[in-house]
């Protein structure tokens, strides 16, 4: 699971789920405040139920995923997906903006609901869920996640590895460099790649 903007700074004010409104109950989601433009994410794997435009709410998004959570995150600049379409944890399904009339500025506006139907606060499911992160942006994407448990693997203490694993790696491919684009005549490109290898002490 990952959050559905970054950054998301912590709601304040009117931006807080259950802040006052003129309707009974107040505010029914969470207001994470970034500009026109940020990548709006599915939180976890689902399927899109509602893509559309709305005079109140603008562009929105809703999404049952397969968790038993919904989401739906509204006033969006512009929608990524289409009604019955498969979405994956942090795949784009739209912009933020400020669409219809109930917007008072850009904002990703995010309401969640647990199985189905009841209503509960997103920045507190959020922060239970996925973790506090960085609110000033600096989470990983799922494709980020993934690089690093590459260079985790690598690092992995196996038979002497850790640090020893990851230089020969980079022997490796120090090698596949050399045979790759070294001339038979020898010269510039193997003299390079030379003189990297002996630093690495091969």
């Amino acid at each position: 699971m990952v959050w559905p903007v970054n950054p998301h700074p912590t709601p304040t004010g009117a931006q807080v789920y259950g802040s006052p409104r003129s309707y009974p109950g107040g505010h029914i989601g969470s207001d994470y405040g970034v500009s026109t433009g940020t990548s709006v994410l599915a939180i976890s794997d689902g399927v899109i139920t509602q893509s559309a435009f709305d005079s109140l709410v603008g562009n929105y998004v809703r999404i049952d995923h397969d968790n038993g959570v919904t989401t739906r995150s509204i006033h969006l600049s512009s929608r990524s997906v289409s009604v019955g379409q498969r979405v994956s944890a942090g795949q784009q399904i739209g912009l933020s903006g400020a669409t219809g009339t109930a917007a008072n500025g850009p904002h990703l506006h995010i309401e969640v609901y647990l199985n189905r139907t009841n209503r509960t606060d997103p920045h507190a499911f959020f922060l239970q869920y996925v973790g506090p992160g960085n609110d000033e942006g600096d989470d990983m994407t799922p494709e980020q996640d993934a690089r690093l448990k590459n260079i985790e693997s690598l690092l992995a203490v196996e038979n002497g590895g850790g640090i020893r694993g990851l230089v020969n790696n980079v022997k490796a491919i120090g090698n596949n460099i050399e045979s790759i684009l070294a001339k038979e005549s020898g010269g510039g490109i193997r003299a390079t790649v030379n003189a990297i290898k002996a630093k690495l002490g091969a």
